[in-house]
């Protein structure tokens, strides 16, 4: 987030999800992580040198589970960003829908700071090996909103989709490699432990891809290079020749950088 436009889509993005917009004009924000809670006053006090006072609830002292919830409201700061946008919490602004990626980017970093998680888990195939589900999602009942938010994410070359969760809860997933990576680099997460998790997520691809053979490796790249086709393509294809190999593994290699000798892969 280098200038005031970042900034302030950054903002909006961590208020349009952890925050609400009372009817008498005043903006209401709560959140269970320090560092996001101290990132969100940090940038409001260098847009419009307005100083928030961070309320902390102490959730419980017996149970490390129940975290500590800090918590802002004010009206000025209301009364600043409804200069951007009168319909504040029902659209987006126009800075934001037509801005550069830098700009859709940080309006992104702030909703998944908000509403975002990043999921990492191995699970056991039939054949012994094991594969590891890593996923990054972000949740709202604003099904527009993540239509939005789905289109930003394509524009950064993201393939995402959107899902149904619980009741009238919607979630956009983003699964493979390309599209983690690129997160990663260009949108990622102020919340120091969501950003681990997703340097976990990626770190495991270097873990799954060392259960396969050089030749193994050969073969799919070769596929890549003559056939011009992507990783799902290619699991298919070997499939048939009773080659299964994860189309997450499959992912990290075409989208990759690996050295290729004759033992082994390194990243």
């Amino acid at each position: 987030m280098e200038g005031k436009t970042e900034r302030l889509a950054y903002l909006l993005g961590a208020i349009y999800g952890d925050g609400s917009f009372s009817k008498d004009k005043k903006i209401f924000f709560g959140v269970t992580d320090k560092d996001f809670i101290d990132e969100v006053v940090a940038i409001v006090y260098k847009l419009f040198k307005v100083r928030l006072t961070t309320r902390i609830q102490k959730l419980s002292l017996k149970n490390p589970n129940w975290k500590d919830y800090f918590n802002f409201s004010s009206r000025e700061l209301y009364r600043h960003l409804n200069k951007y946008n009168p319909r504040l919490g029902k659209e987006l602004p126009k800075f934001i829908k037509n801005g550069s990626l830098q700009v859709k980017a940080s309006f992104i970093k702030g909703f998944f700071d908000a509403e975002g998680n990043v999921n990492v888990h191995p699970i056991k195939r039939k054949d012994g090996r094991t594969d590891i589900i890593r996923h990054v999602k972000c949740y709202s009942n604003n099904i527009k909103l993540l239509k939005e938010i789905k289109q930003f994410l394509s524009e950064l070359e993201i393939k995402s989709e959107i899902f149904r969760g619980k009741k009238e809860n919607y979630y956009v997933c983003i699964w493979n490699y390309k599209g983690l990576t690129i997160f990663n680099e260009f949108i990622g997460f102020v919340i120091k432990r969501k950003q681990s998790k997703l340097e976990q997520a990626l770190n495991s691809y270097k873990e799954i891809q060392n259960q396969w053979d050089v030749k193994t490796y050969k073969t799919v790249m070769k596929l890549r290079k003559t056939q011009k086709i992507g990783a799902k393509k290619i699991k298919q294809k070997l499939s048939s020749n009773d080659l299964n190999i994860p189309q997450s593994t499959i992912e990290a290699w075409i989208y990759g950088r690996y050295k290729v000798t004759e033992t082994k892969m390194e990243v």
